[in-house]
């Protein structure tokens, strides 16, 4: 049903903009947006929540998982440069060429 989609972004952009700075409640509304495949929602859920508490680990995990969903390697080298500095020993962050096999 092709206007089930608008109508699911819609609601959800309006509960982006309800919880607006909340860490926890972007969190949540990332988490339901990404169940629900309504990628650019989950995404900018995530970056927010990023922008609220910069080391919040499952925010960039959701943004992976994202960029993966859409096969979008370019993003995926992008959010693992972005977690490589805060996260420095840890091998699964250290991926410098991310493939597709994981999707």
């Amino acid at each position: 049903h092709p206007g089930e989609n608008t109508a699911a972004e819609n609601n959800v952009n309006r509960a982006l903009e309800a919880v607006g700075g909340e860490g926890q409640k972007l969190m949540t509304l990332a988490a339901d947006a990404e169940k629900n495949a309504a990628w650019e929602i989950a995404d900018t859920s995530y970056a927010n929540a990023i922008k609220v508490a910069p080391h919040a680990r499952p925010a960039y995990e959701g943004r992976v998982r994202i960029a993966q969903a859409e096969r979008n390697t370019g993003q995926i080298h992008a959010v693992l440069a972005a977690m490589l500095p805060l996260w420095p020993k840890d091998t699964a962050v250290h991926a410098t060429k991310p493939t597709l096999d994981s999707c």
